[in-house]
């Protein structure tokens, strides 16, 4: 079913955050130079429900990215907040309630895989043993690397590699995953492998996902709700509530029913 609806058309912060994993009221960003200031977002309104996988799509430089780092406490809003699980973003970072995943795996090279996979715990100064943490093989074993531990990432293809950063950003065991775009850098082959697996790694861990794509094919197969940002300010112009069966097996990429709903995005996204 599709529904398009701005950012402005949100409802009262009072129904937005019930239920909420992230709750964001009325956000602007504005990024100041020495010459001029370039408005990056404007006024977007969005709940992010819990155990949820939601994408952002958008043309380039629309400010997708930018609001996943508003999300993740790397940018500060100019305008408006957002609030994660309760708490403010910085409070949730703290607390390790969510990880991020970004297009390069970021893998340390002379690193094992299991290594790489316990940076979370070195990085912050963490006791794995003390606190609800996954064990480093089980991140592996649940993104199907198991036997893969001693490697390193100059021995694993890109494939592998991005499914290491997943178990790395899994072993904390956070209750949100950021994804900016995990899978740009892939060819279309693994890119769709790596799809199946994601979803069956959601699935399985009962994480809320937010993710971040140019590919609409990729947004429909994988999504609950895709959110399409309009061209900078970026707005919210419309959300597609995707209507797939809650499995999904590769061959449904080109079903029929998966590109009514991609030609939906495409013109809610030549609109905005």
């Amino acid at each position: 079913m599709l529904a398009t609806r701005t950012g402005q058309a949100e409802t009262a912060p009072s129904q937005r955050t019930a239920g909420a994993a992230i709750d964001i009221d009325n956000v602007g960003v504005t990024f100041k130079g020495s010459a001029r200031s370039v408005k990056a977002i404007d006024n977007v309104s969005l709940a992010v429900r819990e155990g949820e996988f939601l994408t952002l799509i958008g043309h380039s430089g629309c400010g997708k990215s930018t609001l996943l780092r508003v999300i993740a406490d790397i940018i500060e809003p100019t305008e408006g907040s957002v609030s994660i699980f309760g708490g403010t973003p910085a409070n949730a970072r703290r607390s390790r309630l969510f990880s991020m995943v970004f297009q390069q795996s970021v893998l340390l090279p002379w690193a094992s895989v299991t290594e790489n996979v316990r940076l979370p715990f070195k990085v912050g100064g963490v006791d794995p043993k003390v606190g609800n943490f996954m064990d480093p093989m089980e991140a592996l074993e649940l993104v199907q690397l198991g036997g893969f531990e001693n490697s390193l990432p100059a021995e694993l293809s890109g494939g592998m590699r991005q499914r290491v950063s997943i178990a790395r950003a899994l072993v904390t065991k956070p209750r949100l995953l950021l994804m900016d775009e995990p899978f740009g850098a892939l060819d279309e082959l693994v890119r769709d492998a790596l799809n199946v697996e994601l979803l069956r790694i959601w699935k399985q861990s009962g994480v809320t996902i937010v993710f971040v794509t140019h590919s609409l094919q990729e947004a429909v197969f994988l999504s609950q709700r895709v959110v399409v940002m309009g061209r900078r300010p970026s707005r919210i112009v419309g959300i597609l509530d995707v209507d797939l069966p809650e499995e999904r097996g590769l061959e449904l990429k080109d079903a029929p029913e998966t590109g009514r709903q991609v030609a939906g995005l495409r013109a809610m996204l030549d609109a905005g």
